[in-house]
């Protein structure tokens, strides 16, 4: 009787499986894996060894993770499972006028670090001029992904103007006035019988009650403030201020 011959004993070859393997599962960044990794068929080539397992198109960025069952042996080989997309966010408010404040909100990570070295998931800012914001944001998956957002800031029209004061006390002891966005200011101040008591075209104008450097009696007294809008509008206010003794 003809004996069968013996077979070669192979050596343990990197990514082989031997012998009841232990497995388990792991997670880790699509960023790992290079784009030279993946063939023209979207599988991965990983130590060498074609791993014959379509990955979908969405596993390549790296704002996903892939979750990977390696097998514990002499070599590792990694089996693609799928995918679990990481959704992050930014969002605010994208135009003010100048002197309000935005707040913007990140979403998504369990960091975050922005442009304006906080790290909270929301800011409130305060920009003079129109201004980027950054955001670097990181979710479970340890990938950082960087998010951006514009605050326009814009001339708004704002004319803010008091109903009384009184002359001589320690609080508001001044007629003046709050504008923004405004040009060609002019205010002209007049008593009761019509007689002009104060003009002024500095924006920055404070009235004290007096005319020809002697204190006015109380009363009523009307304004009329001329100025030109944003879009260079002419435009008249009228209305009164209450002096007050």
């Amino acid at each position: 009787t003809s004996e069968l011959p013996a077979k070669p004993v192979q050596k343990n070859q990197p990514n082989t499986t031997i012998n009841t393997p232990q497995t388990a599962d792991k997670t880790f960044p699509v960023s790992s894996i290079k784009e030279s990794q993946f063939s023209d068929n979207n599988s991965v080539k990983s130590n060498n060894a074609n791993i014959n397992v379509s990955v979908p198109e969405s596993a390549k960025p790296a704002t996903n993770t892939i979750a990977a069952k390696k097998t514990i042996a002499d070599g590792k080989v990694p089996v693609i499972k799928g995918t679990t997309p990481v959704n992050v966010e930014l969002t605010g408010k994208t135009t003010i006028c100048k002197g309000e404040e935005a707040k913007l909100d990140a979403k998504g990570g369990t960091s975050y670090l922005w442009s304006t070295y906080e790290t909270t998931s929301s800011i409130t800012v305060k920009p003079e001029e129109t201004t980027t914001y950054s955001v670097v944001i990181t979710p479970e998956n340890g990938t950082e992904i960087e998010k951006q957002i514009t605050v326009t800031v814009n001339e708004c029209e704002k004319l803010i103007v008091p109903n009384a004061f009184t002359p001589g006390s320690d609080r508001n002891n001044l007629f003046k006035i709050y504008a923004q966005g405004i040009s060609n200011f002019e205010i002209v101040i007049m008593s009761r019988q019509g007689q002009q008591v104060f003009i002024s075209k500095d924006v920055n104008f404070s009235w004290d009650g007096t005319y020809k450097n002697e204190q006015l009696a109380a009363g009523v007294y009307s304004y009329i403030i001329s100025y030109k809008d944003p879009n260079g509008q002419p435009k008249r206010k009228p209305g009164s201020i209450t002096l007050i003794r």
